[in-house]
Formats: structure tokens, sequence, C-alpha cells
């Protein structure tokens, strides 16, 4: 039986579903071919909105590590249970704050990929804090999904961290340093994460797949 449902307006058959880059801005009831196609564009995000996160949450790597640094001496094992989960760490509260806050918006490419961009002055950036099924927000559901399969390796991210930690203090770094060796570490260390190993994967076999344009023939001459 075909499957239908609402979008943008109207009904349209489920195996007739658009690519990202032609899906509105606004909320829509949710379905599963809608939900496949964010999650599959969702991998092109997992390394940037990884890097964005770490630098926000660097207070707190901070508050964690100070405290338990000088009472426990397995502190750095212990720091990605202090963080939380990846569930907690890429709650859509917080990632609404955090786009919003640094006017961050979703890039959709007619190819499936996608990017993270700053929005121009004139532009409405729009975030909502919670994802309801009848009012479904594929952009946030794409961020919050590339979250937390980066942040599914947090133990690596926490490593970094710590070890950023001890560096710092063995040089006498300032608070300033401090933080901009912990952001410097932890964003390094997003790089490493499965998530954005593999898009990094996905992006370069896309780059290879993609026809080579042939040269004008007055280039030969």
């Amino acid at each position: 039986m075909l499957e239908w449902f609402f979008l943008c307006g109207g009904f349209v058959a489920a195996g007739s579903l658009p690519s990202a880059s032609s899906l509105p801005d606004g909320l829509v009831p949710q379905s599963q071919e809608l939900t496949d196609v964010a999650r599959r564009t969702a991998r092109f995000l997992s390394c940037r909105v990884c890097e964005e996160r770490v630098t926000s949450l660097l207070a707190i790597f901070r508050s964690e590590i100070e405290k338990a640094y000088s009472v426990d001496e397995d502190w750095a094992e212990k720091l990605p249970e202090g963080m939380g989960s990846a569930r907690q760490l890429c709650d859509m509260k917080d990632l609404s704050a955090l786009l919003l806050g640094q006017r961050l918006d979703i890039d959709l490419h007619d190819d499936g990929s996608a990017s993270l961009k700053k929005a121009v002055v004139t532009q409405e950036v729009f975030y909502p804090e919670t994802l309801h099924s009848e009012k479904f927000h594929y952009k946030s559901y794409m961020v919050q999904h590339a979250c937390q399969k980066a942040f599914d390796d947090m133990e690596l991210i926490a490593d970094a961290v710590a070890r950023a930690y001890e560096g710092a203090r063995r040089r006498g770094a300032s608070d300033a340093q401090l933080l901009m060796m912990l952001n410097r570490a932890g964003r390094a260390a997003c790089s490493q994460t499965r998530a954005c190993v593999d898009e990094g994967k996905l992006r370069k076999s896309m780059a290879g797949a993609k026809p080579h344009q042939k040269r004008p023939a007055h280039a030969e001459l």
C-alpha cells in the first residue's frame, strides 16, 4: 500500500520524498521517510557540531576536572561519566541555545551533503528546544543526531581534554591559556571520533564520484 504524508501544505507519496535541500524549514509532521533523510544528511554534520559543542562545554569540563583533580587519582578516567551521556550532552534545549547564540544554520546541498554556516544578518535562524512528531523540525533532528553520534566517543574527547589540563598545569598556564588549550584539544579530538572519521570518508567518496569536468576545446590549443 502506498504511504502518504503531509509536507509543506500538501500530501506527497512516500516514494517521492524530495532531497534534503528542497525540504521546508518549518515544522511538519514526522514520517519515517523524513526521518531517514534527516539521519542520512546528519552524517555530514558530526565534525562541526562536535567542535561547537566542545567549546560550549569548556566551563563544565573545567569544573568537573577541578572538582576531582586533587582528591581522586582516577579523575581522568571518571571524567566522561561526570560529563554525562551523549544523550544528555546533546539535549535539544542546549543545542538550540548554542546554535541560536552562534547564529549557525544548516546549509543543505543538492548532492545530499550539508554543512554548518554563519547565517547572514537578515536570515532568521530557528531551532526549537524540543522535538515533537506532530511538529517535526528536521534540521534540529539532524543536529541532535550528529551530536549524539560524535559524543558516543566521549571517552576519546574527555581523554584529550584531561591530558591538555595536565599539560596546562605543568606549564603554569593562565586561565585564558588553560581554556584555549582545553578547547584546542577537545576540538582536535572531535576529528578522531568514529562519526567524524566516517564523515571524512563519505565526503571523500562523494568528491571522487563527481565526474571530472571536460576541458574546453580552446584550453587544449
